[in-house]
């Protein structure tokens, strides 16, 4: 190998491990913003999981729906379903869930970590890792 290939050689290594270089530091940036965006993101949002079941045997979850901190059990639901409802004085009243509509002496009940909810579903601020569940059922 002459003294020109050498050179040649040793240039074109040099501009490979340039490159190299050069998007190694690029991605290693960008891997540090993403980190800080979900570190920032993580402060501001809670996990909760969100049952529908319909009545019939189909039971819909959405386990770690990610929400923001201070969702209520209503703006939960609306991230994972198409909700209806009236909006009373005392806040909304679930009519319908995707579809289902509350009719005769049907309704949907929510549930909150296996219990009934005290509370209605605007009233019904949501922790990290808590569980809702509406179920289509009737009342007499």
């Amino acid at each position: 190998m002459n003294k020109t290939q050498t050179n040649i050689l040793i240039s074109i290594l040099l501009i490979a491990m340039l490159g190299l270089a050069s998007t190694t530091t690029y991605f290693y940036f960008q891997s540090e913003q993403y980190r800080n965006a979900y570190n920032n993101l993580i402060g501001e949002t809670i996990w909760v999981n969100i049952g529908i079941d319909y009545g019939n045997g189909t039971v819909e979850w959405h386990n770690n729906t990610i929400a923001p901190k201070n969702v209520t059990a209503f703006q939960a639901t609306i991230l994972v379903a198409e909700v209806n409802y009236t909006l009373y004085s005392f806040g909304p009243f679930i009519t319908g869930i995707n579809g289902v509509e509350a009719t005769g002496n049907y309704y949907w009940a929510l549930y909150y970590n296996g219990a009934y909810s005290s509370v209605g579903a605007g009233a019904l601020y949501l922790l990290s890792g808590d569980t809702i569940k509406w179920v289509f059922e009737q009342w007499s």
